[in-house]
């Protein structure tokens, strides 16, 4: 959701006005079918159950600009009104509906980057074709049933997460990633068909997921055979297989995947993993602990010199290993650990970016981007959440480190719930260094860490939902 500013400003809204025609409309459409789809029929056995909210996010960014590390041009300023409609309607228990759909419109100012060359901080209102930005946004939109008993389909956009982490997803091949200092924000799924059988210890799911170009209406523009590099049009998908069981007191997955090309893969590559999570009652029954694994062949992560694995025969693991636990006053607290073999160390990290710098430079370019190859070894995360903070209140606090440099990003979420219709949320992040003498040494730039490639240095965000 990249959006920037036209050179015309504000007359972008004049020049194109059939999409304030059609922002208006669909909130208008939305409003209506949240009234109508929230009642139930019992004559017909129809039952629906959704909601709506309107949200107003503002959003201000320290950008990075005190280093001579080129980042891509970022905005200071954003601005989203969004109306959201999510629920189900039942109309039998062999079909039912379910969506999760935002129709907003987003405006950015004040963009700003350091030239490669000069050093000077560029401030521009520049930006995107799109700014102001106005789209319908689908995170979920799908249908499912039982047809017979254990057995469920589902077809359509979903979420679906076959691991246990809470800040990461090793398993998790199919859906965006989340955020770590936001794990639950995150609520956009992937195409696809799936289909189950549930039985009452176990359960075996097979998830079938063509790869999707969406145009800004996230609706699909092409799937499954799409057009590669060299002009040839092949096919690109991702096969699932889950078996679930409850062993003793654990929850366990195995997962398997085929890969044809999806998401830039080779074709024809195999992934096994699995997750476990149990509530460790010999310890506490407050204390949960969890796991999830993936092994496959290759990784579409590239050396530090730019040689690519996707074709490499060497088996790339990633891994996460964590632990919940849940206070008497309604508080929790997370804490996991993400290994990825194909990741960088601080060696691998100095070879890849004072590459990438010289080429830069080399190539005279201002947005050279390193952040977008980079993911280090290890990383721990703590999650710190306190529910029903004076009965109206919800706090977390969370924290992504890098103990290769000991550097990451910190920051709390603050929600206030003043009555059943009105949200009020106050988020913020920022980066930081426990040690000075720390990092990748670079010639002609000095140390750099890897939280000095996010091109944004810290960030508040102020959130008022109204729901009706």
């Amino acid at each position: 959701m990249t959006t920037a500013f036209r050179k015309e400003g504000n007359t972008a809204m004049l020049r194109k006005p059939h999409r304030c025609v059609t922002v208006i409309l669909s909130a208008g459409l939305f409003a209506v079918c949240s009234q109508i789809a929230s009642a139930q029929d019992e004559s017909s056995g129809i039952s629906s159950a959704w909601t709506s909210y309107f949200m107003l996010r503002s959003e201000f960014s320290e950008q990075r600009l005190d280093k001579k590390i080129p980042a891509a041009e970022v905005a200071s300023q954003n601005a989203l009104l969004d109306l959201n409609l999510t629920g189900k309607t039942e109309f039998s228990p062999l079909l039912r509906l379910q969506a999760d759909v935002d129709v907003f419109a987003r405006k950015s100012w004040n963009f700003k980057k350091r030239n490669i060359q000069t050093g000077a901080v560029l401030i521009t209102s520049k930006g995107s074709d799109d700014n102001p930005a106005y789209r319908l946004a689908l995170n979920e939109l799908y249908v499912n049933g039982e047809p017979a008993t254990g057995f469920q389909y589902t077809a359509g956009k979903k979420r679906v997460l076959w691991g246990t982490g809470f800040a990461a997803n090793p398993t998790d091949l199919l859906n965006p990633a989340k955020n770590p200092l936001d794990p639950t924000y995150e609520r956009r799924g992937a195409w696809l068909l799936q289909g189950e059988h549930v039985q009452e210890k176990q359960t075996f799911a097979l998830v079938f997921a063509p790869e999707v170009l969406e145009d800004k209406n996230t609706m699909p523009t092409d799937a499954g055979v799409l057009r590669d590099p060299d002009g040839v049009r092949r096919m690109h998908s991702l096969t699932g297989l889950r078996w679930y069981s409850l062993v003793g007191e654990a929850d366990v997955n195995l997962i398997a995947f085929y890969s044809d090309r999806f998401k830039n893969q080779k074709a024809s590559a195999l992934s096994a993993g699995a997750s476990w999570s149990q509530i460790a009652t010999a310890i506490s029954k407050q204390l949960e602990t969890h796991a999830e694994v993936l092994a496959r062949q290759g990784s579409d992560r590239p050396l530090p010199d730019g040689t690519s694995r996707l074709d490499s025969d060497h088996i790339f693991f990633r891994s996460l290993v964590g632990m919940r636990y849940d206070f008497d006053n309604e508080s929790s607290l997370v804490f996991e650990y993400l290994y990825q073999s194909d990741g960088d160390s601080v060696a691998d990290l100095q070879s890849r970016l004072q590459r990438g710098f010289a080429a830069a430079r080399l190539s005279r370019s201002a947005t050279f981007a390193p952040s977008a190859q980079n993911a280090m070894r290890n990383t721990l995360f703590l999650n710190y959440q306190r529910y029903k903070f004076n009965d109206d209140a919800f706090l977390s606090w969370a924290i992504a480190h890098n103990p290769h440099d000991h550097s990451g990003f910190q920051g709390p979420v603050f929600q206030w719930t003043p009555s059943q219709s009105v949200a009020v949320t106050l988020s913020a992040s920022t980066d930081y260094n426990l040690v000075k003498e720390s990092g990748a040494e670079i010639s002609g730039i000095g140390r750099v860490r890897g939280n000095e490639l996010n091109p944004v240095k810290s960030r508040l965000g102020l959130e008022v939902k109204a729901y009706y």
